[in-house]
């Protein structure tokens, strides 16, 4: 992405040296650790130099403060080779393996995933002909992640861990441990929620998969699993044995691969924030699973509670408001619903990744997305003039850095190192978006100075 002139370039003349601006897109590897660290006993092995296990700290204590890929003992969820260029070739996986072996050795873990950074993939080492050749020796489940650190970014690596976790099972072919909680006689459809991004062990995420299940329930069906959702491995093979396969954007390849081998009807759904995208989604399960007539009934019920709530914030806080949101890209036609359904403005929509495959942007009529987004486009873009500045900016902790002072901020999505979530407080649903929109009307009263609404 070619660079535009700095305040001070252009007070020289020329345009920037570097040529480049510096995207906010966070590498592959991260991806890889969310997924991680939102399975509960899942270990990752990374075959690489040291570097790699301090990405672990971008996450653990700062981003997420229920995190435990690290552990004060020293038996961390992250292990790393710490191949160096030195021995890089005498390596050829050895110390990877042996860390796998000892990873699935430990009680508590029944996944570990195996990946590499492209110092190691550039020699041709066989990641998946190491994780064939030890899956014999251990009881856990052993998954190579691909080494696509310089072809993908951390959405990518989320999604691939999703995608191979669903291969894996398939390659079992094996079904899931009974628990004896289903009772199929019942004629109960069940559900499985695949792809949902949970960044994060507080409880903001928690409260959304609290929240997805009672959606999911309230139709009178049966969940058997959401990917991810802080879980369990065999927890989460019950996939396998779901009627029907709801398929968040992050998770549809993960769904239709469970899909060919279960026979389940995938049902591909957008993530459901805000009210019009959650009717959507309670809408498209209803139809799916037959219950559309209770589909409709919670709907009304729903409305009926959270609009009168929200009949003196509208025209106090919001109406000819503008608003800018800086996040993942599931998030993109949720929001710009959301916001324009309480009488705002939305002048900027970016993401620090790249625009994913999944995406399709046909149709749409909202402010056209930025992907890669840069610091530099952060500090001038969206906010440098005064007619178009926004009121309230959405974002990660990267984002807000670069908000005025005088511009309201709401912290959300990965990284969040200022906003931490102890109590309920979902985003997602109908709950989720009576509490997402107070937290906007907290920043705007809070930079407007008009505490309490007065």
């Amino acid at each position: 992405m070619a660079t535009l002139p700095c305040d001070e370039c252009e007070k020289a003349g020329p345009s920037c040296p570097a040529g480049f601006e510096r995207p906010y897109r966070r590498p592959y590897l991260i991806g890889v650790y969310l997924a991680t660290n939102a399975i509960a006993d899942a270990a990752t092995v990374v075959d690489g130099p040291d570097c790699a296990f301090f990405k672990a700290e971008f996450i653990h204590g700062k981003h997420d403060l229920g995190s435990t890929l690290l552990d004060v003992t020293g038996h961390h969820r992250i292990l790393v080779s710490q191949v160096t260029t030195d021995d890089l070739t005498l390596s050829q996986g050895r110390r990877a393996a042996e860390l796998a072996r000892r990873a699935a050795q430990q009680p508590a873990t029944t996944l570990v995933m195996v990946t590499a950074l492209p110092l190691v993939t550039i020699t041709g080492v066989g990641h998946d002909q190491l994780v064939r050749d030890l899956q014999p020796e251990v009881d856990a489940d052993l998954v190579a992640i691909p080494g696509r650190s310089l072809q993908g970014d951390w959405l990518a690596g989320y999604e691939d861990v999703l995608t191979l976790l669903a291969r894996r099972l398939v390659e079992r072919g094996d079904e899931p441990p009974a628990d004896g909680s289903a009772d199929r006689s019942s004629g109960v459809s069940s559900v499985s929620v695949i792809g949902y991004l949970m960044d994060r062990n507080e409880e903001d995420h928690r409260a959304n998969v609290a929240e997805l299940r009672r959606l999911i329930e309230g139709l009178g069906l049966e969940l058997d699993t959401i990917w991810l959702s802080g879980q369990r491995w065999p927890e989460m093979t019950q996939a396998l044995r779901s009627d029907i396969l709801v398929a968040l954007p992050m998770g549809r390849s993960a769904a239709r691969t469970i899909a060919a081998q279960t026979g389940a009807q995938v049902v591909e759904v957008d993530l459901p924030f805000g009210l019009a995208d959650t009717e959507r989604f309670i809408r498209a399960v209803g139809r799916a699973t037959g219950t559309e007539q209770r589909a409709e009934t919670m709907l009304v019920q729903e409305l009926e509670q959270a609009l009168p709530r929200l009949e003196w914030a509208i025209p106090h806080y919001f109406l000819g408001k503008r608003v800018a949101l800086f996040g993942t890209p599931d998030l993109f036609g949720g929001f710009h619903q959301l916001a324009t359904e309480l009488g705002m403005e939305v002048i900027g929509l970016g993401c620090p990744a790249h625009r994913p495959q999944w995406l399709d942007l046909d149709g749409w009529t909202g402010v056209t997305p930025t992907f890669d987004v840069s610091p530099e486009t952060l500090s001038r873009g969206w906010w440098r003039s005064e007619d178009r500045r926004p009121d309230i900016v959405i974002g990660t902790t990267d984002a807000l850095k670069c908000v005025p002072a005088e511009v309201a901020c709401v912290e959300l999505g990965y990284p969040g190192t200022t906003d931490h979530a102890f109590f309920d407080r979902p985003f997602l649903g109908y709950r989720g978006y009576l509490a997402f929109v107070q937290r906007m009307v907290t920043a705007l009263a809070m930079t407007t100075g008009r505490v309490g609404g007065s």
